[in-house]
């Protein structure tokens, strides 16, 4: 599977059944899956950022997300069983098989992509804050690099803990051979 999620927001299965996803809450759960530990995310937690605000509980929350999957089994074919993992309790994506075809210098994190959930609209608000700080970390990084400096390295002596001379000569050696080691 290719994924955009930096830019306009593009998935697609690649090989002899390729199928664009567009489903605005199939990109959304994919987009969550992508992010999770090894591509995992609970039921519960997809159920729930997906779709507490547009229904009353969490098992319709349920119900929605399992006709969700099942509208991806059968748009995507045995590409669904190639790229996913499905238990009662957890979904995940087998992230060997997703290419990032995008990367955060090519735009805002899922730019211009809407899904009117809160916990949903949180977790993408996170996402670009946190691509923010890369992109001023990565500014402030060239611009260091622009100016020269010199490598500074302290070497710092050596004490001995028990008063013995015998520690004093082993410390002032070290010392002086770590310092020719390193002129």
């Amino acid at each position: 599977m290719q994924i955009s999620l930096f830019g306009c927001c593009v998935m697609r299965t690649v090989g002899a059944n390729a199928t664009d996803i567009t489903g605005k809450k199939q990109k959304a759960m994919i987009a969550l899956l992508v992010d999770g530990v090894e591509g995992r995310r609970s039921r519960a937690f997809l159920a729930k950022t997906l779709w507490a605000d547009s229904t009353y509980d969490t098992e319709r929350a349920k119900g929605v997300l399992r006709r969700t999957l099942a509208d991806m089994r059968k748009a995507m074919g045995e590409d669904f069983a190639e790229l996913f993992v499905t238990t009662n309790q957890d979904i995940q994506i087998k992230l060997e098989r997703v290419e990032h075809v995008t990367f955060p210098a090519d735009g805002m994190f899922l730019e211009g992509f809407e899904v009117h959930e809160t916990a949903f609209k949180q977790w993408v608000a996170h996402k670009r804050q946190a691509q923010s700080l890369v992109a001023m970390g990565a500014a402030a990084n060239r611009q260091k690099n622009q100016l020269k400096f010199t490598p500074t390295i302290a070497i710092i002596p050596l004490l001995s803990l028990n008063g013995g001379r015998e520690g004093e000569v082993i410390g002032d050696w070290m010392a002086e051979d770590i310092s020719r080691s390193l002129a």
